[in-house]
């Protein structure tokens, strides 16, 4: 389990710019670190001059994944774009899938409405995902959001909590019996920004909160701009893996308190 088994290439450039490349892999990057060997530790063969070395954590920085939609009565229009290793998940899924399931595997990840489909949307713009290359990667879309904002006594309801899939791996791990280590995939950021076009949500400032931890870092920043309001949210996450150790720390049931509090027990309103 702990022994070298997979071979991989160490580049360096003239500039003395190192890259990492697996000629297995489906796709590589130049200006990064590919998920699946980011902080490995690996043997560098080279004459006899070989090295233990460990290959560098996946930046949060570099990997991002930047939406952002407006709400507009019941059509939503969305730009969302992949940066750095998060755009690993769609590179070259267009030669190995259809066009119609990479939009349905594309919209239940990332689109934040219940059940949509190739065939809610009604415009969708996006490259061929082709390319072995992982670069940026945008898309926009428009679609109907007939599901989008639910219908309650107070007003329409829009929910905090889409498309947010990590927090509710979080929030089901049970600290006291879990004995394996939970995944968050890799460093990455996470920022969406909604804005709902001419509606005024009460008090949206109410929704506002900051969250600093060694895990994920959280915050939800509301305004009100003219005659929209505007709901901006973005998740860091620091680590590859939590360890089971640290899930039965204090700053992982911190963790858990946030995500309930602020993500899965909030609301807007809509009146």
């Amino acid at each position: 389990m702990y022994d070298f088994n997979h071979a991989i290439v160490k580049v360096i450039d003239a500039n003395k710019k190192v890259c990492w490349i697996d000629p297995s892999a489906k796709a590589n990057i130049i200006n990064g670190v590919l998920p699946n060997i980011s902080d490995k530790f690996v043997l560098v063969l080279n004459g006899s001059e070989s090295t233990y070395e460990k290959i560098p954590l996946i930046s949060e920085e570099n990997a991002q994944i930047l939406l952002d939609q407006i709400i507009d009565s019941d059509v939503t229009y969305a730009n969302i774009s992949f940066k750095g290793e998060a755009a690993s998940y769609l590179t070259a899924s267009g030669i190995y899938s259809s066009k119609e399931k990479i939009i349905n595997d594309f919209c239940a990840r990332y689109i934040p409405a219940n059940n949509i489909k190739a065939n809610n949307i009604l415009q969708i713009s996006m490259p061929k995902l082709n390319s072995k290359l992982i670069e940026t990667i945008n898309i926009s879309l428009s679609y109907k959001n007939n599901d989008l904002l639910l219908k309650s006594n107070l007003g329409k309801i829009y929910f905090l909590n889409n498309n947010f899939s990590i927090f509710k791996e979080v929030l089901n791990t049970d600290i006291k019996t879990s004995a394996n280590d939970l995944s968050l995939k890799f460093p990455q950021t996470i920022t969406r920004r909604t804005v709902f076009k001419n509606t005024k949500i009460p008090n949206i400032d109410n929704l506002d909160f900051v969250f600093d931890g060694p895990f994920i870092s959280m915050s939800r920043k509301s305004s009100i701009n003219s005659q929209d309001s505007i709901i901006v949210e973005k998740a860091v996450i620091h680590k590859s893996w939590i360890r089971n150790d640290e899930i039965k720390t204090i700053e992982f049931q911190n963790l858990k308190d946030i995500i309930q509090s602020n993500i899965y027990n909030t609301v807007a309103i809509i009146q």
